[in-house]
């Protein structure tokens, strides 16, 4: 059985900007995929995703994440302890919201789409709109 949930979606005021993803625990999965760990954020990060576009929706089950037409195979075990930390975030009582970042131990191109429960800084991203995102 799909959960959907909407998401409060944020985007940096200029382009490419973001804050770090900051201290974490990353565990890598399969074909480049790391998920992190961090404070009160779970983050993804997929080779070849450099933004979430507006209007696109996320889904994400134990072995297969998609957003929009791309898609991407996960490892389930690693994808299974994600799902679980993510929500966990979307169940509480504190909107979670979702937004991209960066770790300078990835490089510059790949940024990890990060979901919290706290607002990232407002002096970088402002609020444009709500996305879906579906757990399978």
């Amino acid at each position: 059985m799909a959960e959907e949930y909407r998401l409060q979606r944020h985007s940096a005021y200029f382009k490419g900007w973001c804050q770090a993803f900051g201290e974490h625990k990353s565990v890598a999965g399969d074909g480049g995929v790391y998920w992190l760990y961090g404070e009160e954020q779970v983050g993804l990060l997929l080779p070849g995703v450099k933004r979430v576009e507006s209007g696109l929706s996320i889904s994400l089950a134990s072995d297969q994440v998609w957003i929009g037409d791309f898609n991407s195979p996960l490892s389930t075990r690693e994808a299974g302890a994600a799902l679980v930390e993510i929500r966990t975030m979307l169940e509480s009582t504190t909107p979670t919201n979702i937004y991209m970042t960066s770790h300078f131990m990835y490089g510059s191109g790949p940024k990890i789409i990060t979901f919290s429960n706290k607002r990232p800084l407002s002096i970088i991203y402002k609020e444009v709109g709500t996305i879906q995102v579906r757990l399978v």
